[in-house]
C-alpha cells in the first residue's frame, strides 16, 4: 500500500523504529528496495534509518543484488527449485523471476514468519503457478519441508537451492549452525545454500557507529540482530563445499560491476554460496 501524499513529509525527528503498531523488518526491506507494500509508518522509519544509518539502507539493496546473483549461479548449476526462508516481500526481480529466466518451469517456496508478510506475499504470488508461500517459523526445518505446499511444489528427492539471506541476521551463531546442520541432513546431495550474516568486524568507524545505532533499534523488538565474528560465519559452512570466491564481504561476491568506494564501505555483512556434497 502506498500512503497518501498529504503524509509525505511527516517523518518525525526522533522515532522508535519498531514496536507494537510500528513498522516490520520485511516491509522496511520493501521500502528500501523501492517497493510499494509498506505503510506510512514503514516509510517514516525508513527515512529515519536513511538519515541516521545510510549505509544500512545501501547495504539492504546490495543484499538483494547478492540474492539475484546467487540464484543465477545456482540456476546455472542446474538448480530449478528453491526455498527462500524469511523471504520478506518479493520486490523487483524476485527469486522466481531470476530462476525462471534460466529454467522456465523453476519452482519456488517462500517462507514468511509473520502473518502480515505472509498475506502480502500470498497476494503478490496469486496467479504464479509453481510458487507457494507458507506461514512458518524459518527455524522449523521439519515443518517447512513437510508442509503440504512444499511437497506440492517441490521434489525434495532432487537438489534445491536454500536461501538464508534474511534470517541469519536474527539468529545467534550457535543456533544458526544447528539449523543449517538440520537442513544439510535433510536436503538432497547437490543442493546449494546461499547465506548472509551480519559481521561485527568493521574497518570503518563511521559505518560501525551507524550499525550500532541500528542494532539498538532492533533491541527494542522480539528479533534483535546478532553479529558474527568471521570465524563464527565460516563455522556455518562446516560439511559443505563453498563456491568461489567463498566467504567474503557482500560487495565482493561476484559483482556485476566493480564495486564503488561507497559500496565497499557497506561491507557489514558476509555472504557465501556453498554446495551440499
Amino acid at each position: 500500500m502506498t500512503e497518501p501524499e498529504q503524509f509525505a513529509d511527516q517523518t518525525p525527528d526522533r522515532l522508535q523504529i519498531f514496536g507494537v503498531g510500528q513498522p516490520t523488518p520485511s516491509r522496511l526491506y520493501d521500502y528500501f528496495l523501492g517497493g510499494t507494500s509498506y505503510s506510512l509508518a514503514d516509510r517514516a522509519a525508513g527515512r529515519e534509518i536513511e538519515r541516521r544509518a545510510p549505509h544500512w539502507a545501501i547495504g539492504t539493496r546490495l543484499n538483494r543484488s547478492y540474492v539475484r546473483r546467487a540464484v543465477q549461479l545456482m540456476a546455472d548449476a542446474g538448480i530449478d527449485q528453491f526455498i527462500d526462508l524469511g523471504s520478506g516481500i518479493p520486490t523487483g526481480r524476485t527469486v522466481h523471476d531470476v530462476a525462471r529466466g534460466i529454467h522456465r518451469d523453476a519452482r519456488i517456496v517462500y517462507v514468511a514468519s509473520d502473518l502480515v508478510t505472509f498475506q502480502t506475499v500470498q497476494y503478490l504470488l496469486d496467479g504464479h503457478d509453481g510458487t507457494a508461500v507458507i506461514p512458518t517459523d524459518f527455524r522449523d526445518q521439519e515443518s517447512i519441508l513437510a508442509h503440504p505446499a512444499t511437497r506440492n511444489v517441490l521434489d525434495l528427492a532432487r537438489p534445491v537451492g536454500l536461501i538464508l539471506v534474511g534470517v541469519l541476521l536474527f539468529m545467534p551463531p550457535e543456533e544458526a549452525k544447528e539449523m543449517i546442520q538440520r537442513y544439510l541432513r535433510a536436503l538432497a546431495p547437490g543442493s546449494y545454500i546461499a547465506m548472509l550474516v551480519l559481521t561485527e568486524d568493521f574497518s570503518d568507524p563511521e559505518v560501525a557507529a551507524e550499525i550500532d545505532w541500528v542494532r539498538e533499534q532492533y533491541e527494542l523488538t522480539a528479533t534483535p540482530l546478532h553479529p558474527y565474528t568471521t570465524q563464527q560465519g565460516r563455522d556455518l559452512l562446516a560439511g559443505t563445499e563453498p563456491v568461489e570466491p567463498g566467504f567474503v564481504r557482500h560487495p565482493l561476491w561476484r559483482p556485476e560491476l566493480p564495486p564503488s568506494a561507497e559500496q565497499l564501505r557497506c561491507g557489514h555483512t558476509y555472504v557465501c554460496v556453498t554446495r551440499v556434497p
